[in-house]
């Protein structure tokens, strides 16, 4: 098998030119289908080849079109200073109008405006002058080789229908929404409000990666992972056979438009590795981050845990204090206590001796009693107590 595959252009080259075409494959120079995801290899595809371009719309839109013919992709602008439109495709059918673009790059800010601007030059372009002013359906087609923020896209619940499949949500039509949204019915502009008659279709080509064995539910998928993929390929016989006519080579007469094909895949391949440099490098700051987060972490909850510690520490010695407190202020009270007794008993001992002296000199209970303030039991206890003690002084004598 020839390494340049047998694309639609194959025939166009000469012996030298084919062996030097090879050379740049087998160098990792060139591969053997050009990148349908840029603009020169997306239009040398689709451009000339209205089979697979019928084939890709129709898979798309989930439509069968029988035959369609491309037509100049420029559209003039109406005055001196007005702005011109070039698109990647334009075709029609005798009753409708499809406009296909390739998008590398997401414009949150600009895209929006120019899908409107797209679909309302178009509709003017096909009223002439004489003619009504009823226009066939329009449908834009937008494949971006990049994820998509649907949000800022100029379709607002309100007034937007989203089709899907009238069955119910099986695995063919889980596929086909991630990959393939289709708007009908676009807000309003200044002038007019578009009709169910204006379509706009957009596709992603993210989440499509090259597989070794591809296989998939929905045609209109397929065609975009192939379009994804196509320079992953070497043989014309793994593409299916609907898609092997935009699988082409190089034209060399198309010199300008191909070095600058070249320059584009040089330049996304140098701005990959940069990203792929960046990303790298933020990786690493993250990492570094992360670690210095979790070094920080692990350091405040050391600082945590001593302060812990220190608090602990210092209930501790407050609660030793206190218990030394307590302690001498249990031995303070018991020392009153002793004292207090001591005195009472002293005051009792002083109290009974003046009792004892007096009623030896022949007082009555009653007037000790009245004397010391005491009743008369108590005055008679203390006499007695008294003698008692003489008693037994006398008996151990």
């Amino acid at each position: 098998m020839d390494k340049l595959g047998q694309g639609t252009f194959v025939h166009k080259l000469t012996p030298d030119q084919r062996s030097a075409y090879n050379e740049l494959i087998e160098e990792g120079g060139l591969p053997a289908f050009l990148d349908l995801t840029m603009d020169y290899a997306f239009k040398l595809g689709f451009q000339d080849n209205t089979d697979g371009l019928a084939s890709l719309i129709g898979d798309i839109l989930q439509k069968e079109i029988i035959e369609i013919k491309t037509i100049h992709n420029e559209i003039p602008g109406r005055k001196k200073n007005s702005k011109s439109i070039r698109l990647d495709l334009r075709c029609k059918t005798e009753t409708e109008s499809f406009i296909v673009e390739m998008q590398n790059y997401h414009s949150v800010k600009d895209d929006p405006n120019r899908f409107i601007y797209y679909i309302a030059d178009e509709i003017v372009s096909s009223v002439h002058s004489g003619s009504a002013y009823g226009y066939s359906p329009v449908y834009l087609i937008v494949i971006y080789n990049s994820e998509i923020n649907w949000k800022p896209l100029p379709i607002p619940k309100e007034t937007a229908e989203r089709v899907v499949l009238k069955q119910p949500a099986d695995e063919l039509t889980k596929e086909r929404e991630k990959h393939i949204f289709w708007f009908v019915g676009l807000e309003k502009t200044r002038l007019f409000e578009f009709g169910k008659q204006v379509n706009l279709i957009v596709c992603t080509l993210a989440d499509l990666p090259f597989r070794e064995e591809p296989s998939f539910l929905d045609k209109g998928v397929e065609w975009l992972y192939y379009i994804n993929n196509l320079q992953e390929y070497h043989d014309i016989h793994q593409i299916p056979q609907r898609m092997r006519g935009v699988a082409n080579n190089v034209i060399p007469d198309d010199k300008v438009d191909f070095i600058a094909y070249l320059e584009e895949k040089r330049r996304r391949r140098i701005l990959q590795e940069a990203q792929e440099t960046i990303q790298e490098a933020q990786e690493t700051i993250q990492k570094a981050q992360e670690a210095q987060q979790k070094a920080q972490e692990a350091q405040q909850k050391a600082q945590e845990a001593q302060q812990k510690a220190q608090e602990a520490q210092q209930e501790a010695q407050e609660a030793q204090q206190e218990a030394q407190e307590a302690q001498q202020r249990i031995k303070t009270e018991h020392e009153g206590r002793i004292a207090a007794e001591k005195r009472s008993e002293a005051a009792e001992a002083s109290l009974a001796k003046a009792v004892i002296n007096l009623f030896l000199k022949g007082y009555s209970y009653e007037d000790l009693s009245s004397l010391f303030g005491k009743s008369v039991e108590e005055i008679q206890s203390i006499i007695e107590r008294f003698q008692q003690q003489e008693s037994e002084t006398a008996g151990e004598s």
